[in-house]
């Protein structure tokens, strides 16, 4: 199953296509449901449901959230990043991101994306600091880490490959970083 971003963000005019149940909002009696994007591909996917389960059913994408919400949910839920263009992979990756508060480090490029995090109270280079001084930065340290993990775990669904580490690609500590395979 497959469903694209622009589904879920504004009104779109692809198709869903399935075989199975008629009229009825039963997501696990609509077999093969999935998106496409225009009205060939949707004849095509009709026609290889029929072949396949003897009935096959399209709508437009608009009026199927209107019609099967449950279905329709179910998609979303179900969704892996697959089916999704990278364009949109990015923009909701860097949505995630933004939101945790982390920031697009621009100048690693590359295979992947990287976002960091300020670990607050860091010192810079070459300050020395008691006992005391460096549990606080364990700590802000700790809390960063959970942060963007919480980022990392939301990003699974979108990104192929995650990674969360306490120093930049150079080897410079003071951020956590996160690192996202498209």
């Amino acid at each position: 199953m497959s469903i694209k971003l622009k589904s879920l963000l504004e009104k779109d005019t692809g198709y869903y296509v399935w075989s199975g149940t008629y009229g009825k909002d039963v997501p696990k009696k609509m077999k093969d449901l999935h998106y496409v994007k225009d009205l060939k591909a949707s004849m095509k996917a009709t026609q290889k449901n029929k072949a396949k389960h003897g009935n096959a059913r399209a709508m437009i994408a608009y009026e199927f959230e209107k019609q099967f919400p449950k279905a329709f949910k179910s998609l979303n839920e179900a969704y892996v990043g697959s089916g999704m263009d990278v364009r949109d992979q990015i923009k909701m990756a860097d949505k995630i991101a933004k939101k945790h508060g982390l920031e697009h480090a621009k100048r690693y490029k590359g295979i992947g994306r990287y976002w960091s995090l300020e670990i607050k109270d860091y010192p810079s280079s070459g300050t020395m600091h008691d006992r005391h001084g460096m549990q606080i930065i364990n700590k802000n340290k700790q809390i960063a880490m959970k942060q963007v993990q919480k980022a990392a775990k939301e990003m699974e669904k979108y990104l192929e490959d995650v990674e969360v580490t306490d120093s930049s690609p150079s080897g410079v500590h003071g951020r956590i970083w996160l690192w996202g395979m498209l």
